[in-house]
C-alpha cells in the first residue's frame, strides 16, 4: 500500500473513530494535536531563544513562589525578572515592539 493510500486510510479511520469518541476523548485529541504543534514550533527556536524563554519562565516561577511564600518579591526576584526581560527583548525584537506598543503610560503629563 503506498503512502498516499495509507494516509487516506488513516484519515478515514480517524473520521470514523471521531464519530464514536466521547466529548472528553475528542477534547483530549484536539488538545494533544495543539500540544504537538506547539512542541514542533518550540523545536524551531534557536538555542539562545529557547534559553531566553527558559530563563523568563524560571524568573516568573521564582517570583511567583516568593509571593506565595513571603507575600512579597525580593531583590533577587527583581534581578531575575530584569535579566529575563532584557534577554527576551534581545532575542525577540519584533515581539518586544508589539508588547511595548500595547503598554499604556500611567505617568503624569
Amino acid at each position: 500500500m503506498n503512502t498516499i493510500l495509507k494516509g487516506y486510510t488513516m484519515a478515514k479511520l480517524t473520521q470514523t473513530e471521531a464519530k464514536e469518541m466521547t466529548p472528553q476523548e475528542a477534547w483530549k485529541m484536539k488538545r494533544d494535536a495543539k500540544d504537538a504543534e506547539r512542541n514542533f514550533n518550540a523545536d524551531q527556536l534557536s538555542d539562545s531563544q529557547r534559553k531566553a524563554l527558559m530563563d523568563a519562565f524560571t524568573a516568573i516561577r521564582g517570583c511567583d513562589f516568593s509571593f506565595h511564600e513571603m507575600f512579597r518579591a525580593d531583590v533577587s526576584d527583581m534581578i531575575a525578572i530584569d535579566k529575563a526581560e532584557y534577554t527576551l527583548r534581545s532575542e525577540f525584537p519584533q515581539l518586544t515592539e508589539e508588547a511595548v506598543d500595547e503598554l499604556t503610560c500611567t505617568c503624569e503629563d
